[in-house]
């Protein structure tokens, strides 16, 4: 997201779960310049994405970087259907 903004996008709204991640994230803006144009949403992406499609939100670009889901071969066909459904909820969004 911070890249995005180095790179002219006026509105990047940064989302995770680590307060503290989302600091580093904004502290990394600041020192690029780009802090105005950066905001954070601290929460789990299964939540947040809902309730923004819910209150019409869109953007232009959504850029979704997801959490490992499938870390050991069990886990393929659970991990897809968590990636599956946040390419689900990001497509509502632009």
């Amino acid at each position: 997201g911070v890249l995005s903004a180095t790179r002219g996008a006026k509105d990047v709204t940064l989302v995770d779960a680590s307060a503290s991640a989302l600091e580093l994230a904004m502290r990394t803006a600041e020192k690029n310049a780009v802090g105005a144009e950066c905001k954070t949403a601290i929460g789990d992406i299964f939540d947040l994405l809902p309730a923004w499609v819910a209150e019409g939100k869109q953007w232009p670009v959504l850029v979704a970087d997801p959490p490992a889901f499938i870390k050991e071969r069990k886990y393929i066909q659970a991990g897809l259907r968590g990636y599956t459904k946040l390419a689900k909820l990001c497509a509502q969004l632009v």
